[in-house]
């Protein structure tokens, strides 16, 4: 029997040891004809006539033509079948060929397409690293617009303030200007009949002259207070300094002085960050604290140009800036009251102890309730020889900080 080709082709092939099994098939089947033939003519009787030499002779000659004939039949159908093998052995090896070319083109073709793909996908991560630096760059500006909108309107919320008292006290300088002045008028026309009823009553010398004096020095007062404008105290704007020193940030609401621990929360807020970051973060918020009353909201992300507060994971090369913070009080009455603050063991005293003004600054957040305690806080840190930085917040609005942010100025 023939043996399974070892090609990929599902078509059969014609080798060689099929052709050798035909052969040895049909050798066999014509010697067991022949056997069977010999047996078949031994087993017949005798002829009653006896058969001499030549009969014999034919009957051998006739067998060996039948065998010559049955041998030339079968190498004909052998060299039939050669041929035949051959071709069919040819024509094999033409689509053997035709398929290995086929192979190739499509290893190529499949290759092409792997190019390709890697070319698309290369493509694609290239797109999406400029789009990550469009959104970055987004944040950054957005954050940048929002700190400058709200510097503008925090401006303007002053200067409408400072205009608004500027004319109250300008109006209410002219209503005591008209009053002194109806005074002074309405004290001259006194001196003058008082005048007139001297000379009518003719009394002495001196005592006119007497009398004269103290209605000329009661003028004289009236038309100076006349003349004096009311002195109205305010706190003039000078040219302020940036400061340069490290920043204690103090927060004043509700006629009390609260320390806001900022640097101990960018403390801890680095300790989350350090355990939260990882290889494939891009922003990361949280919320630090509570420590002494405040909480610190954060927004951290990849930096692009800007960089406040850096933080480095260990074994990592992902650096990372706080790009935005926020203090929220547990409670608007945190803090010490004006007398506590002026205590001589007061917290805020404490707290300055370990931080000498050679080295450090204090800021101070004043909502609108608080900007008297705030001045007499400035004055007894002034004595200390503290650097004091004022800092003006609308109700409602929290401290905010980014490195957007404008730097705090002392005066």
């Amino acid at each position: 029997m023939g043996r399974k080709s070892g090609g990929k082709s599902s078509e059969p092939e014609f080798g060689s040891d099929s052709f050798l099994d035909v052969l040895a098939n049909i050798v066999g089947i014509l010697i067991i004809l022949i056997v069977l033939c010999g047996v078949r003519i031994r087993r017949e009787p005798p002829s009653t006539t006896l058969l001499n030499d030549d009969a014999i002779k034919q009957a051998q000659l006739e067998a060996i033509e039948n065998w010559e004939a049955a041998k030339a039949k079968i190498e004909e159908e052998n060299i039939k079948a050669e041929w035949a093998y051959k071709q069919a052995a040819a024509e094999n090896e033409s689509k053997k060929k035709e398929q290995q070319e086929l192979l190739v083109s499509r290893r190529r073709e499949q290759e092409k397409l792997d190019r390709q793909r890697d070319e698309h996908l290369a493509e694609a991560v290239r797109r999406e690293k400029i789009l990550r630096q469009y959104e970055d760059e987004a944040t950054r500006l957005q954050a940048e617009l929002d700190e400058i909108a709200y510097r503008l309107d925090l401006t303007q919320k002053e200067v409408d303030s400072k205009e608004a008292a500027k004319q109250n006290q300008l109006v209410a300088l002219e209503r005591e200007i008209n009053d002194k002045s109806t005074a002074a008028a309405e004290l001259e026309r006194t001196v003058k009949a008082e005048t007139h009823l001297l000379a009518v009553t003719s009394q002495t010398d001196e005592q006119l002259r007497q009398q004269l004096l103290e209605l000329r020095q009661q003028i004289d007062s009236a038309v100076k207070e006349t003349r004096e404008t009311k002195k109205i105290r305010h706190y003039i704007t000078p040219l302020a300094r940036k400061v340069q020193q490290h920043e204690l940030h103090f927060r004043c609401k509700n006629n009390r002085i609260a320390y806001t621990n900022l640097d101990e929360l960018l403390v801890q807020t680095k300790e989350q960050a350090v355990a939260r970051i990882t290889q494939s973060t891009s922003r990361l918020d949280g919320v630090a604290g509570p420590i002494g009353g405040f909480r610190l909201k954060y927004v951290l992300a990849r930096p692009n140009a800007l960089v406040s507060e850096q933080v480095m994971s260990e074994g990592a090369a992902a650096r990372f800036a706080l790009v935005y913070w926020e203090l929220d009080a547990e409670s608007d009455f945190v803090g010490e009251t004006k007398e506590q603050v002026l205590a001589p063991n007061s917290a805020l005293r404490v707290k300055l102890r370990s931080l000498p003004a050679t080295r450090h600054s204090v800021t101070l957040w004043v909502y609108g309730d608080s900007f008297e305690v705030a001045k007499e806080v400035e004055q007894f840190l002034h004595e200390q020889s503290y650097t004091v930085a004022l800092r003006p917040l609308p109700d409602g609005i929290p401290i905010i900080g980014s490195p957007m942010g404008s730097a705090s100025h002392s005066h």
